[in-house]
């Protein structure tokens, strides 16, 4: 089945859409990684209700205050079927960018007090194509990407760096 068929089969069946406590997701958005196109199309008209950090390649939006998504509209997601890769990637993170030369390493992780995050999770390998495409939409084609997973060392040292 491809990719876009699955999309659309979970849009149906969002269980997003009635969850019951308000996390670091659509509902209190904070940290949602885009590329400069992404943001262009979906956020750049709602400057006034989110901050932006600027890296040359992507930037991340949050919300002020810990306000929904300007995007959530009532229960649900006005640009759900056109909504950008690390939403559609949730309840994974797309964690660090790491730029040196010709290639790019980016990480993944998981962590999330979200009730549904079993329901949600995709395979690895679905997973990382859908960030190789956010890799090459936010910095081209010219370099070379490897996508993985940040293990358990790097989690404990980015709770650190929280203290310090």
């Amino acid at each position: 089945m491809k990719l876009e068929k699955k999309l659309e089969i979970k849009n149906k069946n969002n269980p997003c859409f009635s969850c019951p406590i308000e996390q670091e997701c659509c509902r209190k958005l904070k940290s949602l990684r885009l590329t400069k196109s992404e943001y262009l199309k979906h956020f750049a008209q709602f400057q006034e209700k989110i901050t932006v950090q600027d890296y040359d390649e992507t930037c991340i939006v949050s919300s002020r205050e810990g306000e929904p998504c300007p995007n959530w509209s009532g229960k649900k997601c006005a640009i759900y079927a056109d909504r950008p890769v690390e939403c559609r990637i949730f309840p994974y993170t797309i964690g660090r960018i790491n730029k040196k030369y010709n290639h790019v390493t980016i990480s993944y992780h998981k962590r999330t007090n979200c009730p549904q995050k079993e329901v949600l999770t995709m395979p690895d390998k679905e997973l990382k194509k859908i960030i190789l495409r956010f890799a090459n939409n936010a910095f081209g084609d010219k370099l070379t990407f490897k996508v993985k997973r940040e293990g358990t060392l790097t989690k404990w040292l980015t709770t650190l760096k929280q203290f310090f």
